[in-house]
């Protein structure tokens, strides 16, 4: 093909036959230009970031922890709370002396309790952690 035409609007040559200018795209023969294709993009979709968190630490047994502690006082309460059973111990001897070992009576079904609520403490705190409802 030769480049005999030129365009009359931006004067850039054209090939022999086009109906329009390569270069600036007006209509060679006298018609519309070439309408644009409109591709619809969609709008991008925000990220979403799911954050899962994983707790390795089981639950403790209540029922275990309870018996344990009614069962052996303070050294039962070790598996419920440490810190409990170093309470228990320092303040059971203080008491066992005192009553002349009748304030182990008492003492056991405290260790009990103690052992019942700080087990269920930390299972609650576990489930929260873990994003459950407690």
């Amino acid at each position: 093909m030769a480049l005999d035409n030129v365009c009359p609007k931006c004067g850039a040559s054209v090939p022999e036959g086009a109906q329009f200018c390569n270069a600036c795209g007006a209509s060679l023969t006298g018609g519309e230009a070439p309408a644009q294709e409109t591709v619809n993009v969609p709008p991008p979709q925000p990220e979403v970031k799911v954050i899962k968190k994983v707790v390795v630490a089981d639950t403790k047994s209540v029922l275990l922890a309870v018996v344990l502690a009614f069962c052996f006082g303070p050294l039962g309460l070790l598996y419920s709370s440490i810190t409990g059973a170093i309470v228990m111990f320092i303040f059971g001897a203080i008491i066992t002396i005192i009553t002349l070992g009748y304030g182990a009576f008492i003492l056991w079904p405290i260790c009990a309790l103690w052992a019942f609520f700080a087990t269920r403490s930390h299972n609650s705190r576990l489930r929260r952690e873990a994003g459950e409802d407690a």
